[in-house]
Order: structure tokens, then C-alpha cells, then sequence
């Protein structure tokens, strides 16, 4: 989705949930870039189907058990694949790492977050015509997830800001997840938003697109 004004200032890549699919968020980032008109917007549909042929949908890893260790590995893995295809777009776009912005939804928030994150280790160097910059995303806003291996702090990429979302009646990623991430970000030094919506579920409302754009308002020129 190109920006509705000139050339891209920013790329936001957003993350569908798991079993849903890229037009998850068509609404969500129609209403970002209409509050951000030099804004891009990349939504990505999962590489692989449900693991059960009656399923519709798509998903970024399995998610058999959904426990710490399943997801850790999970986004592990998935991570690389994605991260080539986000490098791919960055550089149709001319933009680079540091002009980045990741944004997902439930499973997809965990594969932000593990990117944003923690991508700085994975980084290559390039040459003077061939480069992302910094490792570090410009923003990173994670709508229902939880974080991937929360035990492992050390060497984190702090410098982008976080936004977490979540609803305080979801039932199906408990937002305890997103409390207990804010915490952990905060003590590893990172710049970190926590927002906790009464009456919301597993979901993401026009409350939650607003706050998102608010977070975004200092970092992206309009």
C-alpha cells in the first residue's frame, strides 16, 4: 500500500494474527495512513496454512501447545524468512531499518516483537550502496501478543519505543502477557507504553487504532 502522498516516509509492516490473514488489517493501516499520509503500509499474509485441513487461515509458526518454550522456537524460526521479505520491501521503498515501523496482532505482535527486538544479532554487514542502517526499527506496537523468551533480556535492541495494547478482557492471549512484557522491557532499559482497555477482548477496536496513531504522532512527518 503506497503512501497517499509522495514518497514513503516510514513502512509499516503489520502482522496478521494467528489463522487470520493479510486483510486482518486493511482497516488499521487504511486509518493509519490517512492520519499519516507519507506513510507505507505492508501487510503480509503468513507462509504457512493451519495444521488441520478443516482450518481456515494461516499461520507464522505452530502454536500446538502454546507454551513458552513453543512459541520461543517458533518465533525464532520464523523470524529470518520474514525478515528477508521485510528487507525486500524496505529496499523497493529506498527506506532503511531505522525507517521501520512493526506493528502485529496476537501472534503476529510475538513475531514483532521478537524482530524488533532482537533482530540486532542477526544483522549483516553491508555494503555503502546496499544498507538498512541500524539494526533498531523505528517503533514497535504490539496489539494482543506477548513477548518470546522473556528470560533472556541480555542484549536486546532498546532503542526503539513500544507500544503494548491489549484488551483487559481477552481470553484467548491473557493480558497479563502484555504486563508482564512491559515490566521486563522496562528493567532491560527500554521506552515503553502500556495501555490496558476495559471491556476490550481478543480484538482490536477504533480505541486501540487511536492510541496507536497517538503513539506514532512524534515519529512520523505528516
Amino acid at each position: 500500500m503506497p503512501p497517499h502522498e509522495g514518497t514513503p516516509s516510514h513502512l509499516m509492516v503489520l502482522l496478521h494474527g494467528y489463522g487470520g490473514c493479510a486483510t486482518d488489517l486493511l482497516v488499521v493501516a487504511r486509518s493509519w495512513q490517512t492520519r499519516f499520509p507519507s506513510l507505507a503500509c505492508w501487510i503480509p499474509n503468513a507462509p504457512d496454512p493451519l495444521p488441520h485441513p478443516t482450518l481456515s487461515g494461516r499461520q507464522w509458526f505452530d502454536l500446538t501447545e502454546r507454551d513458552p518454550r513453543e512459541i520461543e522456537i517458533g518465533a525464532t524460526t520464523a523470524a529470518p524468512g520474514l525478515i528477508h521479505r521485510i528487507e525486500d520491501e524496505l529496499h523497493r521503498d529506498g527506506l532503511d531499518w531505522g525507517e521501520l515501523i512493526l506493528a502485529g496482532f496476537s501472534q503476529g505482535a510475538m513475531l514483532a516483537l521478537q524482530i524488533g527486538l532482537r533482530h540486532q544479532a542477526d544483522t549483516e554487514v553491508r555494503d555503502v550502496d546496499d544498507h538498512f542502517g541500524s539494526a533498531s526499527p523505528a517503533a514497535i506496537l504490539s496489539y494482543s501478543g506477548r513477548l518470546p523468551a522473556p528470560q533472556t533480556l541480555d542484549g536486546l535492541n532498546i532503542d526503539a519505543p513500544v507500544l503494548l495494547v491489549h484488551g483487559h478482557d481477552d481470553d484467548v492471549v491473557e493480558p497479563y502477557h502484555s504486563e508482564m512484557a512491559a515490566m521486563m522491557l522496562a528493567k532491560a532499559g527500554a521506552s515503553v507504553r502500556l495501555e490496558l482497555l476495559e471491556t476490550l477482548g481478543h480484538n482490536i477496536d477504533e480505541r486501540a487504532i487511536r492510541i496507536g496513531a497517538d503513539f506514532l504522532d512524534n515519529l512520523i512527518s505528516t
